[in-house]
């Protein structure tokens, strides 16, 4: 009997190993793809940028350009909050001091 025990507890200890180094290699495969997808991240902006610092004021425009769907957004969102309260209002006067 105290032998099935200790050939019981062994495999325990190798599988409890096998499960561990399984675990081990997995995180280091999800380690390398992390560090391969920022490093492409990184080399990407760095090639961004050397290509707007030698095109200048059209680099920005095109940062501009690449902003207006982002902003045309947000800005149609705050025209409907605002065309329903305004809606909401019984009357409307509008005052203007344009000379």
């Amino acid at each position: 009997m105290h032998v099935c025990v200790s050939v019981v507890r062994t495999q325990t200890v190798e599988a409890a190993r096998a499960d561990a180094e399984k675990i081990r290699l997995l995180g280091g495969a999800e380690a390398s793809a992390i560090e391969a997808v920022g490093k492409a991240e990184a080399e990407r902006m760095r090639l961004k940028a050397s290509a707007y610092k030698q095109y200048g004021e059209a680099a920005m425009l095109s940062l501009v350009l690449e902003s207006l769907p982002k902003v045309g957004c947000v800005y149609c969102i705050l025209c409907k909050i605002v065309s329903c309260r305004w809606n909401s209002i019984g009357s409307h006067t509008v005052v203007s001091a344009a000379v």
